[in-house]
């Protein structure tokens, strides 16, 4: 193989796209998905693992660790400017990824984050992300091209599990979890 990844598994379809196609260049991929519990519902955590389900007909078996995530976001919110707010989570996110990398001798990390996709993402905001990590950080998807391109290419083997209407949930779930930061930091 090409080493052991550990792969941050948002839930969303790039992330799965970019660790298909780590595992495509011979890696073997460990998976870590944050949840935001009591915000969100379980069922970000039940997609994750129908992710890695489908995901492990590439490799094999493998892991997918659950990190509980929202008492770090409630605090994040509770003393920092919004405007730092995401990159803080992401950075706090891959200071955890690259802990539980080296307990389970994964190589890098890999990442479904692109370029300039979103305002966190930056090439500024992610070397402050990275710099937290202390090993390589693999993002294999900002040179692809446009991301609706990308999703159909390399996302057509999730197609069958992940549907438009999860991703409705999805939004609404965040739309809830801010109101809810919101009103406890209130």
């Amino acid at each position: 193989t090409s080493g052991r990844v550990l792969v941050l598994l948002s839930g969303g379809i790039d992330s799965p796209a970019a660790a298909y196609m780590a595992l495509k260049r011979g890696t073997r991929a460990l998976f870590l998905h944050f949840h935001s519990a009591p915000y969100t519902p379980d069922a970000s955590v039940r997609k994750a693992a129908e992710i890695v389900r489908i995901l492990n007909r590439h490799q094999g078996a493998s892991r997918l660790y659950v990190v509980p995530f929202g008492d770090c976001q409630r605090e994040i919110v509770a003393r920092c400017p919004e405007a730092l707010r995401v990159v803080l989570y992401r950075r706090m996110m891959l200071r955890v990824a690259a802990r539980g990398a080296r307990r389970t001798r994964c190589a890098a990390l890999v990442t479904g984050e692109s370029l300039n996709q979103v305002a966190s993402q930056t090439l500024e905001n992610l070397a402050a992300i990275d710099r937290v990590a202390h090993l390589p950080v693999l993002r294999p998807l900002p040179l692809l091209g446009d991301p609706l391109v990308r999703r159909r290419q390399h996302g057509a083997f999730l197609r069958r599990s992940i549907t438009a209407q999860g991703q409705e949930q999805a939004d609404a779930r965040r739309a809830r979890f801010a109101q809810g930061i919101d009103r406890e930091v209130q």
